[in-house]
């Protein structure tokens, strides 16, 4: 069997022969699922934004970081209050996955961000927060 124009011969394991195959059909159908798959990374993305500011994932992180913060080490209550601060900042490239937060003092938040307290060592997060998932 010749292939036409637009067919290429690829393999096939169950026939032990070659088959024909429209390239153009295959090329169409990937671009589809290319675009499914962008539209669910968008929506995650979405997903992820929406989470990061909800009441839940304070109430999570507090329970993960035993109601402490990680730079002073006193408890974190509602008369306290709190901030949430991306471990890895969006501008290098982190992400609002839970992963990547974590609760701190508003004080401490402010200071760490006026750099009166030292950054972050990143080398012994989860890789996991490194990749923003």
């Amino acid at each position: 069997m010749e292939a036409s124009r637009n067919q290429v011969m690829v393999p096939s394991p169950k026939l032990d022969t070659w088959v024909p195959v429209d390239w153009q059909k295959v090329q169409r159908r990937l671009r589809k699922s290319q675009r499914q798959i962008d539209r669910a990374r968008r929506q995650a993305e979405k997903i992820e934004r929406i989470l990061c500011k909800s009441f839940t994932s304070a109430i999570w992180l507090w329970v993960q970081q035993e109601g402490a913060c990680p730079w002073c080490g006193k408890q974190i209550t509602p008369w306290s209050g709190w901030s949430r601060h991306h471990i890895i900042p969006r501008s290098r490239g982190g992400s609002d996955a839970l992963v990547n937060l974590q609760l701190l003092h508003p004080d401490c938040h402010q200071q760490l961000h006026q750099g009166l307290m030292p950054e972050q060592d990143f080398s012994s997060l989860n890789k996991v927060a490194w990749e923003g998932r």
